[in-house]
């Protein structure tokens, strides 16, 4: 039972987190330098108390759903 808790919770964190990226993608898009706007990503969701790993994650899937649309 609590292996399925946790697995619930870290898929919870993991659509927040891929929500607070696409929010923020949108933030950053009129960015010049591709590496700064990335950057400043990244550390807005360390603000919001996400590791590097999990917020990396959530980039990633919100670069590729904003690549879909």
């Amino acid at each position: 039972a609590e292996r399925a808790v946790d697995a619930l919770d870290r898929e919870e964190g993991d659509a927040a987190a891929l929500a607070l990226a696409q929010k923020l993608l949108h933030r950053y898009v009129g960015e010049p330098d591709a590496k700064k706007a990335m950057a400043k990503l990244m550390a807005a969701m360390a603000r919001r108390g996400y590791d590097f790993e999990g917020a990396r994650r959530a980039v990633e899937q919100a670069l590729n759903k904003a690549q879909e649309e």
